[in-house]
């Protein structure tokens, strides 16, 4: 693939991502995950669910990760992310009480073998047992006793003149939505949230939509002088931490980050990195810390003080930056002020905005596939099958 091919399928991701500063994009989802979710409510068990298990593997995982502490914020149940596969491999170890319990498959196309088998089985041993993936119809669709659609099919790399390299990305943004439509309604039918509640919350949502028009094209320019900043520095893997809400934040961060630029790197809790794996950080590690609030700044400081002493570059992503904190970061990136709780939806933007500019600074397609293979490739049954056609040759 030439330059100029590569410069157009990056410039097509970019546009697919900047998608999200239109709310009427915002709203074909929201709409797609409202009606599955008010069929949903006609179910007599949903308001009696105490414990919901969410699973998936990869973004999913992490959208998983955020939806977790919605759950327990808002609609004030018992949530726990687990892999897909961990959770379909010990099921009964886990689903002791069905009746009262939903588990909440992801996976943006709906064909994760253990995302669909842990539905599916959660269903005959009945649970709630809910498929969330995109519009499109897929086994995951099928699998449960409802599915919750989170988003308009438009991930599709291989659509004609809209090609990308497969990184994809607003399907992350609308899992979230829909979980956050989801803990709202649970919130609901469980007494927890009343109507005036419910509205409150959407109010706020609306005003982070708001912020994504006014904002993404400045945090897209201020990543671009960051990703220049720190290449400068010789620094390639890195570490993304962070805490509370942002938990998934960090993960997708990551994952998207190595995705983008093939770049290594880890997603660490904001008070455990010091407890493991800051010894293996040195001037060749980069670290992104996400801190929307106060509430993490003396956490953070910590970080950056042991960052003196490892030598490692440092970015710190915050809507509250300090003379202090500026003194000792590589860059600060001043985010928009908004509630803590919805801080996952905006996030995410200068983490995936630093892995397209690596990528697309090193003349890549971002995204492109390793070693010519996706996750869904990676299949011993597949390969033996390959194997046995060579050798019939």
């Amino acid at each position: 693939m030439d330059s100029k091919e590569i410069r157009r399928q990056n410039q097509n991701l970019k546009e697919l991502i900047f998608t999200l500063a239109d709310g009427k994009e915002w709203k074909e989802s929201w709409d797609l995950t409202a009606a599955c979710i008010e069929k949903l409510e006609k179910d007599p068990r949903f308001a009696q669910i105490h414990t919901v298990y969410l699973v998936g593997h990869g973004t999913s995982l992490a959208s998983a990760r955020t939806a977790e502490v919605w759950l327990g914020h808002i609609a004030k149940v018992h949530a726990h992310t687990m892999p897909a596969y961990h959770f379909l491999q010990r099921i009964d170890d886990y689903l002791h009480d069905p009746i009262h319990t939903m588990v909440l498959g992801y996976s943006t196309g709906g064909n994760t073998e253990s995302v669909i088998g842990s539905v599916a089985e959660a269903g005959k041993r009945g649970a709630l047992a809910i498929g969330m993936a995109g519009e499109k119809e897929s086994e995951l669709a099928c699998a449960g006793t409802h599915r919750i659609i989170s988003s308009v099919d438009k991930d599709d790399a291989a659509a004609a003149g809209k090609e990308f390299g497969g990184g994809y990305s607003v399907s992350h943004i609308y899992a979230m939505l829909a979980s956050f439509e989801l803990a709202l309604a649970l919130g609901k039918a469980g007494g927890t949230l009343d109507a005036a509640g419910v509205e409150e919350w959407k109010a706020k949502l609306a005003e982070v939509i708001q912020i994504f028009s006014e904002n993404m094209g400045k945090i897209f320019d201020k990543m671009m002088d960051v990703s220049r900043e720190l290449a400068a520095t010789g620094a390639r893997n890195f570490v993304v931490i962070g805490a509370g809400p942002n938990a998934g934040t960090v993960a997708e961060g990551a994952l998207k980050i190595c995705e983008y630029c093939w770049d290594f790197g880890a997603a660490e809790d904001l008070e455990d990195l010091h407890h493991g794996r800051f010894r293996e950080l040195d001037d060749g590690h980069i670290i992104f810390i996400v801190a929307p609030g106060e509430k993490d700044y003396h956490k953070s400081m910590d970080i950056l003080v042991g960052a003196q002493y490892s030598r490692s570059p440092t970015v710190v992503f915050t809507a509250h930056p300090t003379a202090a904190m500026e003194k000792l970061s590589t860059a600060v990136v001043r985010m928009p002020e908004m509630e803590e709780y919805l801080t996952p939806f905006f996030y995410i933007l200068p983490l995936w905005f630093y892995g397209f500019a690596r990528a697309d600074m090193d003349g890549a397609l971002v995204g492109e596939k390793r070693y010519g293979l996706f996750a869904r490739d990676i299949n011993f049954q597949r390969y033996c099958n390959e194997l046995k056609k060579i050798f019939e040759l």
